[in-house]
């Protein structure tokens, strides 16, 4: 305790020693001032004062009346901004905050506030005034820090306006000097107002500094100027003396304590001066002491730039370049001229946040505010893996790293104007500060209108239904040897339109077009992009391949693609995006108003070709989801990715309106996930938000209009040109719009009749002598050659490969000898067919492989022919469940064939074991010899090679017959024995083999003899069968059998004996009842009891 007393003790012993220095140094000042005055005054009779009062101000020039008056009305003001239709949007950011007003529009009681604690006696004194620099040394050395001070109101306005701020005998002397001659040139009323307009007042309640009564009364009292009360003006006139010490805030904008409480007592005292001055009654001084001041502070306002932070930054800069634009102008410059650009650029920028400009825009708030809203609710992908920043953890207050955000720019122009309506700087200030919209960045194939298609259309080199060819394109590359142009399905579409090409955004057909337009005048396609102020696109870019799918080392902002693209809804005119309407001084004088200056890029059918395409990438292209979402109204557009998926892009357009809409990270990360259904879906909603809340700007009626030269044409899809017979065979037709100036003449000649065959993997024209089976014949386009590098052509044909023709003819020549026969032949069974294969026959001047096919029957024909690059398998697949026997022969380019290769039969089976042979010869040499009741047969035997398997004997009872099968043998003869009776009878033989049943041989005739008279037999008793009967033949075969036979014989023994007889015949031995003789017969066939033949003894035909 002691310490602390201690320690007071000796802080109040320094702040007393501190006031006495000030008080001796402002009482010398004083004095010295006093001393000039008066000796001024004692010498200027006898004229020795004006040499005196010289050698202080000799240094000051002679300023004139205008020079003295703009300095001393050159009173800064802060800037004011509004959006369209004057809707006001906040102050501009400055140092100072100015609110610049006239005295007629100041409370009264503020006037007397001032003037009582300032310059009393303001209306009587000529700019200086002796006494009251007595009486302020005086009131500075009784009461210090109350005093109503020594300068008059005129000299202070000297003092900020024509003078430095340093304290000097010269300084003072010519603040005397100017004061006097201030005075003799304005009015008091002139000077009170200047006086109240510049002087500092500390800083609002959003902690910003402040100059000038208008400021105040609103920054600190939260009231205009004229309503402030008595207390509210005692308050901000005590301010003056000292604002850093009475101002009632901190700089975040809270309530200073302390020095709120200062400046209650300085208020007080300004009360006092006021009613010893009679300018306010005791009643009035009573009720102002009474005043909840505190109470009436003004609270914390969002200013311009927390309410609107990237259009504020926007604004801003776009306002100085007109001001530095204005200012060049004066000085008859331009920006290239200049070398400190940087020095006027301040000089403007100055000038904006001083110069109390009225700036009007062109944003929509309506519409501003809400396309943040729809942002705000908006699906994005998540935050970056690899691109992240250092932030504070709220809760730790610790510094964390955090991915960077899936952030998003766009800018909707009014196509008509360029005006710009509404933008998205991003998704939240406070995480990344740069506005999206005006940030370059590689525009991927949304600028493949601009920069390909468009400068094509216009020089006449291509039309919607050109062909260009979308094959592999190769560029050399120092490390990897080639680098492939691809396409972003990774396929290639070989010959196709213009308008597919920019429908579907490939990328090879866009490339050459590029290509085709600057080899046809690159000046004039720099000149397109440079006057849609695309001028960081250079000439050494359009050498850049990858430039013409918005790759390489150029990038764009969405603003600048936006109003580019709008070029087309507005008939090929290019108006420059701007959002700066009119800049006004706080008089309302006008120093800027913005002029359209349309400036015809492209003609309107080149504009209107390129838009009625963008319209199929809607309807049908990549952004067809934007069609779907949109329905009938008439939108056009182009998407656009960059490599690696960093960028995704939609820039597309109605009638009247054009909006840009970006997507990507801050630094380079890949998009995740369905990036580009969002980001379409983004757009569509953005339109129809304008459509809800603009409807005037989005009319579903409207339609882009067709203008006069604009013409539809059948042309040849293959190549663009007047359809020849051939294509129109074909259907290769396309019809479309054209530029009647550009309508093509030539029929096409690349649509030919062609033979190819290919040969190494490369495709030929066949020779003349190549058989017509072994080359691919038909109807070809004519196409340049890809150059492939080596060992590329299989892996990247384009989709219509096989309709084009090579433009080489097959270099091979005929060897002079006959191919040899394949080798390793195999048929085996796949699924349901059989794959037959072979072993490559190794000639140089071979064509192919013909493959034949038999059956069993062997006889072999010609089913298929293998190309030379088809290999060496055929698949058969017309075959069903049957297997067949194959051969395959080798062909030469001349046509000469190869003998037949080894049979492969599918089952794997011996061919000869497979064919059927010939059906049989007739047997020769048969011969026949009868006996008792019996008869032999025999006949000479068949080749071996007619495979028979057996004989078959036939009978008949005369000459003419019928003959009927009597029995089979394998061998060369016959016999039957056990004749029933005797008599002539014919006999013939036939071979069968697998293939069928010979000729029958020479039918013999043979005599049969009877047995000796047999002794009569006792009577029967009818019970005994008769024999059974030869069994009816319904197998359908050359063999007996299968039959039932039935037999009658006589009853009781005696001839003709009745009686039944059953046997059943089969293929081999059947049993044939013979109850009437109590004996069973093993035979082959059936037995017939009316026939006097019976089959005995196995496999041998005997007679009964």
């Amino acid at each position: 305790m002691a310490n602390d007393q201690k320690q007071n003790n000796e802080k109040g012993q320094v702040v007393k020693q501190k006031r006495w220095v000030y008080l001796l140094k402002v009482t010398w000042l004083v004095t010295q001032v006093l001393f000039v005055l008066l000796v001024m005054g004692l010498l200027f009779a006898g004229g020795v004062s004006a040499g005196y009062f010289a050698s202080f101000v000799h240094d000051e020039p002679i300023r004139s009346y205008e020079e003295i008056k703009e300095d001393i009305y050159n009173i800064q003001q802060t800037g004011e901004v509004y959006f369209k239709n004057n809707e006001f949007i906040g102050y501009l950011r400055t140092e100072v905050h100015r609110q610049p007003v006239d005295i007629e529009e100041v409370s009264p009681h503020l006037i007397d506030a001032i003037l009582a604690t300032e310059d009393n006696e303001f209306f009587e004194h000529k700019g200086i005034n002796i006494r009251a620099l007595g009486r302020a040394v005086l009131e500075e050395l009784s009461s210090p820090g109350k005093g109503t001070g020594g300068s008059t109101v005129t000299q202070q306005l000297v003092k900020n306006q024509l003078l430095t701020a340093e304290r000097t005998y010269d300084r003072k002397f010519n603040e005397l000097l100017l004061a006097m001659r201030v005075e003799r040139m304005f009015s008091k009323e002139d000077i009170l107002e200047a006086y109240i307009n510049v002087v500092y007042l500390g800083y609002n309640a959003n902690g910003t500094n402040i100059e000038g009564v208008g400021a105040a009364a609103e920054g600190v009292f939260g009231v205009s100027v004229s309503d402030l009360n008595i207390a509210q003006s005692a308050y901000i006139a005590g301010m003056i003396q000292s604002p850093g010490r009475y101002t009632p805030f901190n700089r975040n904008g809270t309530i200073n304590e302390e020095n709120l409480e200062r400046g209650l007592v300085r208020m007080n005292y300004v009360l006092e001066r006021m009613l010893e001055t009679g300018r306010i009654t005791q009643q009035e001084y009573n009720e102002a002491l009474a005043f909840d001041i505190k109470g009436s502070l003004a609270k914390p306002e969002p200013t311009i730039v927390e309410n609107y932070p990237y259009l504020t930054f926007a604004i801003e800069e776009a306002a100085i370049d007109i001001l530095l634009d204005l200012r060049l102008e004066q000085e008859g410059l331009e920006r290239h001229e200049v070398d400190n650009l940087e020095q006027y650029w301040e000089q403007a920028r100055q000038d904006l946040f001083r110069g109390g400009y009225k700036i009007y825009t062109t944003i929509d708030k309506e519409l501003y505010e809400a396309f943040q809203r729809v942002v705000a609710e908006a699906q994005f992908g998540p935050r970056s893996s690899i691109q992240t920043k250092t932030v504070e953890d709220p809760e730790t207050g610790e510094e964390k790293e955090v991915g960077l955000l899936e952030q998003v720019g766009g800018t909707l122009i009014d196509n008509q104007t360029g005006a710009i309506l509404a933008m998205i700087e991003g998704r939240d200030y406070n995480e990344s500060q740069v506005n999206f919209s005006r940030s370059v960045r590689q525009p991927g194939s949304a600028i493949k209108p601009i920069l390909d298609y468009a400068p094509a259309f216009e020089l006449g080199v291509l039309q919607p239904a050109s062909v260009i060819d979308d094959v592999p394109l190769f560029a050399p590359d120092g490390s990897r040897g080639y680098h492939m142009f691809q396409n972003f399905n990774r396929r290639f579409h070989g010959l196709v339109t213009v308008r597919k090409a920019l429908e579907q955004s490939y990328n090879i057909p866009a490339i050459k077009a590029m290509e085709m337009a600057r080899n046809h005048n690159s000046e004039a396609v720099l000149d397109y992009l440079h006057k849609m102020n695309l001028t960081m696109f250079k000439e050494e870019h359009l050498h850049e391949l990858s430039g013409a799918i918005g790759g390489g080392g150029w990038n764009v902002s969405v603003e600048a693609l936006t109003a580019a693209f709008a070029t087309f809804a507005n008939e090929g005119k290019y108006l420059k995006p701007y959002m700066i309407e009119r800049i006004e001084t706080m008089d309302g004088e006008t120093v800027y108003e913005h002029q359209p200056e349309p400036v015809e890029i492209f003609s309107p059918q080149t504009a209107f070709l390129i838009t009625d395409m963008l319209r199929d990438v809607v309807r049908s292209g990549t952004a067809s989801r934007i069609g779907r979402r949109l329905g009938s109204l008439d939108v056009a557009g182009k998407t656009g990715t960059t490599s690696d998926a960093y960028d995704y892009w939609f820039v597309g357009y109605t009638p009247q309106i054009s909006l840009g809409l970006w997507r990507g990270y801050e630094r380079n990360d890949s998009l995740a996930g369905k990036y580009s259904e969002r980001h379409q879906e983004l757009w569509a909603q953005l339109i129809q938000t304008v459509r809800d809340i603009r409807p005037e700007l989005v009319d579903a009626q409207a339609r882009f209009k067709q203008p006069e030269g604009i013409v539809r044409r059948t042309v040849c899809s293959k190549s663009g040109l007047l359809p020849s017979k051939l294509c129109q065979q074909q259907g290769w037709l396309v019809t479309d719009y054209f530029n009647a100036k550009f309508v093509p003449t030539k029929t096409d000649d690349r649509v030919v009749e062609a033979r190819i065959i290919t040969v190494n993997g490369e495709r030929y024209l066949a020779k003349a002598t190549t058989p017509d089976d072994l080359v691919e014949k038909g109807i070809y386009v004519l196409t340049e050659k890809i150059n492939y590098p080596p060992g590329w052509t299989e892996r990247y044909k384009p989709l219509d490969w096989e309709i084009r023709a090579p433009a080489e003819e097959d270099s091979r020549q005929e060897n002079g000898k006959v191919p040899a026969a394949p080798d390793n032949v195999q048929a085996k069974r796949s699924g349901g067919g059989i794959t037959v294969s072979w072993s490559k026959v190794n000639e140089s001047d071979l064509a192919g492989y013909r493959v034949y096919r038999a059956g069993d029957d062997g006889q072999f024909k010609h089913i298929a022919s293998v190309l030379l690059h088809e290999g060496t398998v055929y698949q058969d697949s017309t075959v069903s469940g049957r297997d067949y026997a194959y051969y395959v022969t080798a062909v030469d380019i001349a046509g000469q064939e190869s003998e037949p290769s080894a049979i492969a039969v599918s089952n794997a089976q011996d061919p000869d074991q497979f064919f059927l042979p010939d059906p049989p010869s007739q047997p020769a040499g048969l011969s026949g010899q009868g006996g008792e009741l019996s008869v032999q047969l025999s006949w000479q035997a068949n080749p071996d090679d007619e495979q028979v398997e057996y004989y078959q004997v036939y009978y008949a009872a005369n000459a003419q017959g019928p003959f009927k099968p009597l029995g089979q043998t394998h061998g060369t003869s016959y016999t039957h024995t056990s004749l029933a009776g005797a008599g002539d009878y014919w006999f013939y033989v036939t071979a069968v083999n697998r293939a069928g049943e010979s000729p029958p041989s020479k039918a013999v005739r043979v005599k049969v003899t009877g047995p000796p008279p047999a002794e009569p037999e006792p009577p029967g008793d009818g019970n005994r069968d008769g024999r059974g009967g030869n069994g009816d033949d319904n197998d359908n075969d050359p063999k007996p059998g299968n039959g039932d036979g039935n037999g009658n014989g006589n009853g009781g023994g005696k001839p003709p004996r009745e009686g039944n007889g059953n046997g059943d015949g089969g293929n081999e031995q059947q049993d044939g009842g013979d109850n009437g003789n109590n004996e069973v017969h093993k035979t082959k066939g059936m037995a017939s009891a009316s026939h006097p033949f019976l089959c005995v003894h196995g496999a041998v035909y005997l007679f009964c």
